[in-house]
């Protein structure tokens, strides 16, 4: 899907610019994108539920992007994870 706000000339220029970059910097495009794309969704969310802590920012990020499944079972193990790392760094 394209957005509707770009015109053809821009458009045309965008594929010049993008053709000519090696894949190591297409690479470092996607995920400058994808890293400013995380943060606004982040923002959006704290945003709209200003007393959330982190985890709760947290659950409600896999929620938006996952299936409710998939993220609750990817929120039980990140506590089981945390559980581990923090019982195994009190030794």
């Amino acid at each position: 899907m394209l957005p509707d706000d770009t015109s053809a000339d821009a458009r045309r220029v965008q594929d010049e610019v993008l053709r000519g970059l090696s894949g190591p910097q297409r690479m470092r495009v996607v995920a400058d994108l994808t890293s400013f794309v995380h943060s606004f969704a982040i923002a959006g969310l704290r945003d709209r539920m200003p007393q959330a802590d982190e985890a709760e920012i947290e659950a409600a990020w896999f929620r938006l992007v996952l299936d409710e499944e998939l993220a609750a079972a990817v929120l039980r193990h990140r506590r089981e994870v945390r559980g581990t790392a923090r019982h195994d760094h009190s030794t």
